[in-house]
């Protein structure tokens, strides 16, 4: 059976992948952005959640109007570091 351990919200700008993909974390007009997102990051790594549900609306940057999915559900085989800072 699977526990539940907790939810992480944030803003849904589009921008703020534009931001992380460009390095720009340390700008000062994203540092206070990013900087909150390093204790939520602390408590996960601290979890060491064996599955992580990620649920967003990527505001029509992937996904056109005539195949606008219900669901879409991103896997990967290994952990991300790209967040890491």
């Amino acid at each position: 059976m699977a526990t539940i351990v907790g939810g992480i919200g944030t803003s849904h700008a589009p921008t703020i992948g534009i931001a992380h993909d460009k390095g720009q974390a340390g700008d000062p007009n994203w540092k206070p952005l990013f900087d909150g997102y390093v204790p939520a990051r602390a408590w996960m790594d601290g979890k060491k959640p064996d599955l992580f549900v990620f649920v967003y609306n990527d505001h029509a940057n992937r996904f056109f109007f005539d195949a606008w999915p219900t669901l879409a559900l991103g896997v990967g085989d290994r952990k991300s570091t790209r967040l890491n800072s």
